[in-house]
Parts: structure tokens; C-alpha cells; sequence
């Protein structure tokens, strides 16, 4: 009789062993090809978003340094003035011309006046005082914030998602004097594209706030919706409120500097640089460093809005990582402890076997074949359970780590400088493809068979050491 008949007769003899052995290799195969999918999947997702996020570097005045910043009196208030180093085009262009750089982006803010209804804040709340004079209050209403840029879908408000365009476009480079407004002010003013708005610089005159007279006309081009909740406090000014920043090209910031009599030369408080691929990131950073004097400027990696999307596929990997590595190591525990018991109740059949001639590489190929054989029943059961079961795993996956239903995926951070940012901090509910992929498949197919020879190769080894007399002598 072979091995493969002995094998089949001893499964089918000891059907109660084998079951249990089949359940136990089945579970371990479905446990390994769900989480090895889920592994695969948060991985992808991984670096789908390091590509789109994590190519990128941001080079930044340190507006956090005390010592770079001066008072200043004016517009009613008293504040602080950053006076620190700045980015200046040359700097910019010299960047821009390190190998691996692709491209770059930049802005700028001005607060100004607008003829347009903003959404009501500290400043429509207010009441007129000794301090404060009606008119004045009646100007700074409608005071807001203007970002100026050359390619608006670049902007980290819109890269984010905190912002997102939901009629027409965003700002181009090649734009004149055009504008992108929120759909609540769009609303509240009954605007829509090609519609026109007008803002204006402020000034200070005998002490009150007064505005210039000459006026910028901006053609709105895009609306934008915020996709957040912004808490509206006693201290937040309209000019603060997202709903009512407004986004324009650079040609109109030209325009703006001009008419308060500014340097024409443009400098930036923060830049960032594109690079081919997150692969070479570090090596550009530090040619960057190597060949650009950069006077106490900040550079580091952009990650912000890489962090906060990629965080939740990072525990689900960590997580399933150790979970399986649980799973093969109690398994294979499990299992070696079950062959020791059932090796104890076979000594008198490998005697048999010896006897009649038998060698003990035959025997060991015998218990290999039939524990193989157990292996290939439960793996075959396994891929057909583990589709469906998978699903369901990854569902439950993405709940748990998916930010619940009302959190605030943003948060609004205020500088000294009284400007905002406005950051990622949770993501959207992720999305994890778990079916099952060959690789997969033929993976989790060699680590069960590998376990189970494990398992058979470490109970037989010390009875194929005695010899025949010894195993039919034993108890």
C-alpha cells in the first residue's frame, strides 16, 4: 500500500481528526486571505495617496518666532507685524530649477473691503461706543479676506477638500481680476458667474478707517463650497469666517499693492514645491538645503493632508499585521500541541510500519500527505468563504476606523499674525477593496501547507528516532 492509500484510508478512518484538523487549517486560511487582502488594500490606498499628497514640500517664514515680529498701531487696534525673512522670487526660481522639482505654488492674503454681504460675525454684531463709531463698524462688516494665486486648485484649502468648486472653475494663471466666492455669499447676494463684485483698500485717516477711492471690479469665475462646520464666536471676524474668503489671481494682488502706493516686488510667507515622485522627496530637500541659502526659512515635507487621509489605512494595516501574526503563531501552537497528542496514539502504528520494512522517510512523507491533503480540503473551503467574509470584514474595518458621523474632519488655526489656516485632521470615510487577488491567494495557499509540514515534521521527529521494538513496546 503507498503513502497517498495509507493516508486516505487513516483520514477516513479517523474522520473526528480529521474534521477537526480541516476546521483548523480552514480557519487559519480564511484569516489569513481576509487579512492579507485588507493588508494589500490599505497599502494601495497608502500609496495612491502618497503620490497625490505626499509629493510635495512646503518652504515657510517662521511666523512662530516671537523675535521676528514688531507692534504696530492702526486701523483702530494695536497688532503685531511679522518683519522676518520672507521668500522672494528669486528664491522661488532658484527651486524651482533644482533637478526633480516640477512645479511650485504660491500665495498671498490681503484684507480688504468688499461691496458684498459676508456672512454676519463679530463685526455685524457690534454696537457703536466712544470706542468704536458707527461708520466704522459699518466698513469693517464687510471687510474679508482675499487669497491671491496663480492656480486656485493648488490652494490647501481646495487640495484638502476643505473647499471644493461646485460651479465653474477655479483660478488660473493666466487670470485678470476674476474671483471665486463661497455659495453662501453667492446666495445671500443673489450672485452667480459673470456676476461682478468690487473690493477696496482700506485707510486710515484723523483716526478713522475710511476707504480709498478707487475701486477693483473682479468678475466671479468660480463658486466654492465649504465643507465644514465653523463655530462662529464672539471674537471671530468676518474677515475670519471661511464662507467669506474669496480667492483671486496675482495680477489682482499687482493691482492692490499698487493702488496703496507697496512695492511692486512680491514676497511670500509660505511656497510649495512639487516633485516627481515621493521617491526622490528627501534627495530634492536636501539639494534644496546643499544649494539654496535659506536664511532662516522653514522647509519641510508637506504632509498635513497626507497625515490625516492616510492614518486610518495605517491602523488598519498595523492592526490586521498583528492580528495575523497572532492567528499563525496560536494556530501553529494549537496545532503542534493536537499532532503531539495524536503522534502519542500512533507509536504503535509507526512500530507496524518499520516492521514491515518501512522506512522512516516513507512514514514521515505518509503523515505529510495526509496532513497536506487535510490542508488543500481547507484551503479549497476557505477561498470559497473568505470572498463574501472578506467584504464584510473590510465594512466593518472602514467603520471603525472611519471618522464618526459629525466629526470635524478640519480645524481653524490662528497665527499671530491674526491669519488662518485651515487643516485636515480626519478623513472621509475609507474605502478598502478586499477582494481576493492571486498573489493572495497563492500566498496563503504556501504558509498553510508550510505550517502544517511544520507542525507534522516537529511530532513525528522523535518516534522516527526509536526503533521498532521501542514503539510496539510503548503504553
Amino acid at each position: 500500500m503507498g503513502n497517498l492509500k495509507r493516508a486516505l484510508v487513516y483520514l477516513q478512518r479517523k474522520k473526528g481528526r480529521s474534521i477537526l484538523l480541516i476546521l483548523i487549517l480552514f480557519i487559519l486560511a480564511s484569516i489569513l486571505l481576509t487579512g492579507f487582502s485588507m493588508v494589500r488594500s490599505a497599502e494601495q490606498e497608502n500609496q495612491a495617496l502618497q503620490q497625490s499628497l505626499g509629493s510635495s514640500f512646503v518652504l515657510k517664514a517662521d511666523l512662530n518666532n516671537s523675535g521676528y515680529y514688531e507692534p504696530r498701531v492702526g486701523d483702530g487696534y494695536s497688532y503685531q507685524i511679522y518683519v522676518g525673512p520672507m521668500i522672494t522670487e528669486d528664491i522661488i526660481k532658484e527651486i524651482s530649477g533644482i533637478e526633480g522639482v516640477v512645479d511650485s505654488f504660491t500665495d498671498s492674503a490681503s484684507v480688504m473691503w468688499t461691496n458684498v454681504e459676508l456672512k454676519p460675525a463679530q463685526w455685524t454684531a457690534s454696537k457703536p461706543s466712544t470706542v468704536i463709531s458707527s461708520d466704522y463698524i459699518k466698513i469693517r462688516k464687510q471687510v474679508t479676506t482675499l487669497f491671491h494665486c496663480e492656480k486656485g486648485e493648488h490652494h490647501p484649502y481646495f487640495e484638502n477638500g476643505a473647499f471644493k468648486i461646485i460651479e465653474g472653475r477655479n483660478i488660473q494663471e493666466t487670470d485678470r481680476q476674476t474671483a471665486v466666492i463661497s455659495d453662501e455669499v453667492a446666495s445671500r447676494n443673489h450672485l452667480g458667474l459673470k456676476d461682478k463684485i468690487l473690493i477696496k483698500n482700506r485707510s486710515l485717516k484723523n483716526g478713522e478707517v475710511c476707504l480709498e477711492d478707487q475701486a477693483i471690479e473682479l468678475e466671479i469665475v468660480g463658486i466654492f463650497h465649504v465643507n465644514f462646520y465653523q463655530e462662529i464666536t464672539d471674537f471671530t471676524s468676518e474677515d475670519a469666517v471661511a464662507e467669506n474668503f474669496i480667492f483671486t489671481d496675482m495680477d489682482t494682488e499687482v493691482q492692490i499693492r499698487k493702488n496703496s502706493g507697496q512695492a511692486s516686488e512680491k514676497e511670500y510667507t509660505k511656497a510649495v514645491f512639487y516633485v516627481d515622485s515621493p521617491d526622490i522627496l528627501d534627495s530634492v530637500m536636501e539639494n534644496v538645503k546643499d544649494k539654496i541659502h535659506l536664511n532662516g526659512l522653514l522647509m519641510e515635507k508637506d504632509d498635513s493632508g497626507y497625515a490625516a487621509a492616510v492614518k486610518p489605512y495605517q491602523q488598519v494595516g498595523t492592526f490586521t499585521k498583528s492580528i495575523l501574526v497572532s492567528v499563525v503563531i496560536g494556530c501553529f501552537i494549537i496545532l503542534s500541541l493536537l499532532q503531539s497528542l495524536w503522534m502519542k496514539s500512533r507509536k504503535k502504528e509507526v512500530g507496524i510500519l518499520f516492521a514491515l520494512g518501512i522506512g522512516k522517510r516513507s512514514v514521515w512523507v505518509q503523515f505529510l500527505v495526509e496532513n497536506i491533503m487535510a490542508a488543500g480540503i481547507a484551503f479549497v473551503l476557505a477561498c470559497v468563504f473568505a470572498g463574501p467574509f472578506s467584504g464584510k470584514i473590510g465594512d466593518l474595518a472602514e467603520d471603525m476606523v472611519s471618522p464618526e458621523a459629525g466629526t470635524q474632519r478640519y480645524e481653524i488655526i490662528e497665527s499671530q499674525t491674526a491669519n488662518i489656516e485651515i487643516q485636515q485632521i480626519a478623513s472621509e470615510k475609507i474605502q478598502l477593496d478586499t477582494k481576493l487577488t492571486a498573489p493572495e491567494i497563492s500566498a496563503v495557499a504556501l504558509l498553510t501547507t508550510l505550517v502544517s509540514v511544520a507542525d507534522i515534521t516537529i511530532a513525528i521527529r522523535k518516534y522516527t528516532r526509536e526503533n521498532p521494538k521501542q514503539l510496539l513496546n510503548s503504553t
